[in-house]
């Protein structure tokens, strides 16, 4: 997928914090989910790990390392922040952007690392879709 393709996707997954409930980092050996109004604290500092199980009818794209890098040099997480929210939204809308700014942070400062987005229709909290970034070691990344 071209560099214009992740800018697409991250755009629209961008837009959809109006309508949508985010999914959290989630280590795949711990069911310990973060909320989207809940930033990840220093304690809770995001490590890049295996890639997440795709579900059935989602799409799930890991990126290359320098789509990763391009990704994170765009400021996807101020772009989320500055989206006009209605009063209520604003705190998870910001929760949202703190946990992708983690999750890039992890996989650019991680040599080879890189992320992978997962796009899931028709969540049962409601909403278009739910999307979630996360950090990916270095092995599981595309060339």
């Amino acid at each position: 997928m071209r560099a214009s393709h992740l800018l697409s996707a991250a755009i629209v997954a961008g837009a959809a914090t109006l309508v949508v409930a985010p999914i959290a980092h989630a280590n795949p050996s711990t069911t310990q989910s973060t909320s989207p109004s809940t930033a990840p604290s220093d304690a809770d500092k995001v490590e890049p790990s295996i890639p997440l199980q795709v579900p059935e009818g989602a799409f799930g794209y890991i990126a290359t390392r320098g789509a990763t890098k391009w990704l994170a040099d765009r400021d996807l997480p101020s772009l989320i922040k500055s989206l006009p929210v209605p009063p209520s939204f604003r705190e998870s809308n910001n929760g949202m952007a703190s946990i992708i700014k983690a999750e890039l942070t992890a996989a650019e400062e991680t040599p080879g690392a890189c992320v992978q987005i997962i796009i899931t229709p028709a969540p049962k909290q409601g909403g278009l879709f739910t999307y979630g970034f996360f950090a990916v070691e270095k092995q599981y990344c595309p060339s």
